[in-house]
């Protein structure tokens, strides 16, 4: 018997946590102010950096610390939607296509009769990215007529469970449809147990 979900073995599931909790464990302690400045990845505002410190009235290494919190929390955002994506392309009949299919969906029945375009939460697209996953779908049930297509999201708006219809400004198609996380989880792995009750250990050991 799996010790943490039904679905996949606690191999496949222990790799999917393992990366998110390495976000967690990947501050680097010998950032300084300066540093993050000039060699940050993402370009940061120095005269909001001035603005916060003096009118929240704290030290450059206090800020230093709510900068630090605010990129790690991105980044653990961003595996937490990794997690989701190769969990769910572990599950038997499944398959996680990663980056650079074809299709440039994330997730597909093997029998190409469902796919999956898979975003964290329900407000993560802007408009233009919503056109282009929009486009993606239209694209795959041109090539797969028998398919249907979906915009899931784990988290959906009031935390609403659904599967419907996407009414996308004057298009319409039954085979286009957009999912909430537990709908989708169900439809993933059918009888099986879903995520939300998994059997977490209390130590969040990795063993």
């Amino acid at each position: 018997m799996n010790k943490f979900v039904d679905f996949v073995s606690d191999e496949d599931f222990l790799e999917c946590v393992r990366k998110v909790v390495e976000a967690y464990q990947s501050l680097d302690e010998n950032v300084t102010p300066t540093s993050i400045l000039k060699e940050s990845k993402n370009t940061i505002d120095e005269f909001k950096t001035i603005f916060d410190v003096c009118v929240n009235q704290i030290s450059f290494d206090e800020w230093l610390k709510f900068e630090l919190t605010r990129q790690q929390d991105k980044t653990i955002n961003n595996k937490i939607g990794e997690f989701h994506q190769e969990l769910l392309g572990k599950v038997d009949g499944w398959v996680d296509l990663g980056i650079g299919d074809e299709t440039e969906i994330d997730i597909k029945k093997e029998d190409n009769t469902v796919f999956i375009e898979l975003k964290n939460k329900y407000n993560t697209m802007n408009s233009s990215s919503e056109k282009t996953c929009r486009e993606k779908l239209e694209n795959v049930i041109e090539k797969y007529p028998d398919a249907t297509a979906y915009w899931a999201y784990v988290i959906s708006k009031n935390y609403k469970s659904e599967d419907r219809i996407w009414k996308y400004q004057q298009r319409e198609d039954e085979r286009i449809r957009r999912i909430s996380g537990d709908r989708l989880y169900t439809m993933l792995i059918a009888a099986c147990s879903i995520l939300l009750p998994m059997r977490m250990p209390t130590s969040c050991s990795m063993s």
